[in-house]
């Protein structure tokens, strides 16, 4: 597929540059770019952040992608969104900067350092929103006999580099992050309201089915959830019998949440 015009689709505007780092975060966290074949595909079970994707494309390089090239995967609990298309141009110009395959040696542009904090909010949400998410767990302590609120905000990645990178990005923002099984954590409270206020996730955006508990609620919901978690007193989790009861607990403070937005 030759794109009329490509040279000039492409500007070197600050918007255009931020959509471009947006677009290629979303390739390097569920999407491929595949040179051999001049092959560009993105993966999600968000609806929004698909057609994200695709309005992405369009911005940058003019090209709007037909509703042939998305599809749906097969044999998964949730439907899962396929868009897949060519493009010698939009290939080559995607690997000038950086390549997308997370299992090899991958490190993202040095200039997306010197975005503005503004900007780096729409990167960093990009890769909450695509590979990161929130864990709200219940845990009983043997040694002290009662449970306890465990908290969490992440990014998943297994490339050691990226994670080191991706670690950079957010404390850029002032926010501390951690490391832990493959993972860029935020377990701070203080730290986890900078991130609320300044990152969050996009609207719509929802936990997927590895979650047990909390699939199908939004992510930014969840994040409400998790810090309104901070004002219950130690004592409230010991007044269940279980994990269950906690959760649906926290089920129903969830739609009271809800409702007051």
């Amino acid at each position: 597929m030759k794109i009329k015009n490509f040279q000039k689709n492409q500007n070197s505007s600050s918007e255009n540059k931020i959509d471009k780092a947006v677009l290629q975060t979303l390739l390097l966290t569920d999407g491929s770019v595949i040179p051999e074949r001049n092959q560009i595909s993105f993966a999600n079970t968000s609806e929004e952040l698909v057609n994200q994707f695709c309005n992405l494309v369009n911005s940058v390089y003019g090209y709007e992608i037909p509703k042939s090239r998305i599809g749906f995967g097969k044999g998964t609990k949730q439907k899962l969104y396929i868009v897949q298309f060519k493009s010698k141009e939009i290939c080559r110009d995607l690997l000038k900067e950086m390549s997308y395959n997370t299992s090899k040696d991958v490190s993202i542009p040095g200039y997306w350092f010197d975005f503005s904090e503004q900007e780096k909010t729409k990167i960093l949400r990009t890769m909450f929103d695509t590979e990161g998410g929130c864990s709200l767990r219940l845990v009983w302590l043997k040694k002290k006999n009662c449970f306890e609120v465990k908290r969490e905000v992440f990014i998943s990645c297994e490339n050691q580099k990226l994670r080191r990178q991706f670690r950079l990005l957010v404390e850029s923002l002032g926010i501390k992050t951690g490391e832990s099984s493959g993972k860029v954590t935020i377990t701070n409270r203080r730290d986890i309201e900078k991130f609320r206020n300044a990152v969050n996730f996009s609207p719509n955006v929802k936990v997927g089915f590895d979650s047990k508990v909390w699939h199908g609620i939004e992510k930014r919901r969840l994040l409400d959830i998790l810090l309104e978690t901070y004002k219950l007193s130690r004592g409230v989790p010991q007044t269940f019998k279980n994990k269950e009861d906690f959760y649906d607990f926290m089920a129903s403070f969830q739609v009271n949440t809800v409702r007051e937005s």
